[in-house]
């Protein structure tokens, strides 16, 4: 499922920053797929509706203060201090995308650990 973990795939991350992925799938409650989770990773308040942002963009975005490759998912902190999760999904339709989720900070307790 889009923006859950079932049906994520694990490849690694490294494989998805050369893929191109498009980061922002999320399912809505009806069943359509919208394409702006990545606004919130750097603070993007734009309202209209976007087509998702290439991972390795938001990666190189100069809002992103780091990134820590886990293998298959990117863990990202923001200027504001916020810790994100970029993972792998399939769409409905076979297309591989990326959903970021936010991070409560007992989540996440240190780079390269992973979440607790």
């Amino acid at each position: 499922t889009v923006g859950g973990t079932t049906g994520a795939v694990s490849i690694g991350s490294a494989a998805l920053f050369g893929a191109g992925v498009v980061v922002g799938a999320e399912a809505n409650d009806n069943s359509s797929i919208t394409w702006d989770c990545w606004k919130s990773v750097v603070h993007d308040d734009s309202s209209l509706p976007s087509k998702g942002r290439l991972l390795k963009d938001i990666l190189a975005d100069h809002r992103v203060n780091t990134s820590y490759d886990m293998d298959s998912m990117y863990i990202v902190q923001n200027r504001w201090g916020e810790f994100y999760e970029i993972r792998p999904v399939i769409l409905p339709w076979g297309q591989l995308a990326a959903h970021a989720l936010p991070l409560m900070d007992d989540e996440w307790h240190k780079p390269g650990q992973g979440r607790k």
